[in-house]
C-alpha cells in the first residue's frame, strides 16, 4: 500500500498538476475555511473536544486549528515540498476530513 503522499505526488506527477496550482488551490481552500469559521457555517459540525493536560486543566477545543486566513499562494510557495525534494506535493493544504479520526 502506497503512502499518501507519494500517491498524491505520482497522481500529479501522471496528470501534470504542477506546485503552484495546488498551492493556488491550498490558498482559496485555506479562505474558504476561514471565511465559514468566521461566519459559524460550521459551528453545527464541529464538536467541542476535551483534550487532557499533563497538568491542569484539560484544554477545551472547539475549532479547527488547520485552518490559517493569512495563508496565500506565495507564502506556500516558499515551503519545501512535504514528501520529497522533486515532490510536488505541498505541506501548505489543510488538514481536512481524512484526519478528523485521528485526533479522536
Amino acid at each position: 500500500m502506497r503512502r499518501t503522499g507519494a500517491a498524491t505526488d505520482s497522481y500529479n506527477k501522471a496528470k501534470d498538476i504542477g506546485r503552484a496550482e495546488q498551492d493556488e488551490h491550498a490558498a482559496m481552500s485555506h479562505d474558504r475555511a476561514a471565511t465559514a469559521a468566521k461566519n459559524a457555517l460550521l459551528d453545527d459540525e464541529i464538536v467541542a473536544a476535551e483534550v487532557p493536560q499533563r497538568r491542569g486543566d484539560p484544554l477545551q477545543v472547539s475549532q479547527d486549528d488547520g485552518v490559517r486566513p493569512a495563508t496565500s499562494a506565495e507564502s506556500l510557495g516558499k515551503l519545501r515540498p512535504a514528501f520529497a525534494r522533486t515532490a510536488r506535493s505541498p505541506p501548505g493544504r489543510p488538514a481536512g476530513p481524512q484526519n478528523w479520526p485521528r485526533a479522536l
